[in-house]
């Protein structure tokens, strides 16, 4: 299987961090695909290190849509918090997850509650 995250918002998230190692260990072939420029990495870079992503799995659109690459890479599920990019994946057939960043942000504060 082909899952994809988005970066800002989904990967860089802990939760998501978490069910990306899961996936992972399912032999899925995990990529990143971001609408960030090339030059804009080093949190991405780092991420992707400490979850052993590939560095030739990671895809920066340039602020194009995420759809198209995720259609020319044979993607099967995807993870993103954009609805528009969501929409578009579903109605060309890609598994498309919708991450909340309401319930992210809900359990980051919920974690600070705690501390």
């Amino acid at each position: 299987m082909r899952i994809s995250f988005d970066f800002d918002g989904v990967l860089s998230e802990q939760k998501i961090q978490n069910l990306a190692t899961l996936l992972k260990q399912t032999d899925a072939e995990v990529f990143i695909i971001t609408t960030r420029m090339p030059l804009m990495t080093d949190d991405l870079k780092t991420v992707a290190k400490n979850l052993n992503f590939a560095v030739d799995n990671i895809y920066f659109t340039n602020g194009e849509l995420k759809y198209l690459k995720t259609k020319e890479l044979a993607i099967d599920l995807h993870f993103d918090d954009d609805p528009n990019e969501v929409y578009l994946m579903q109605q060309n057939g890609i598994l498309a997850v919708l991450v909340s960043l309401d319930v992210v942000i809900l359990d980051r504060f919920l974690q600070k509650i705690k501390q």
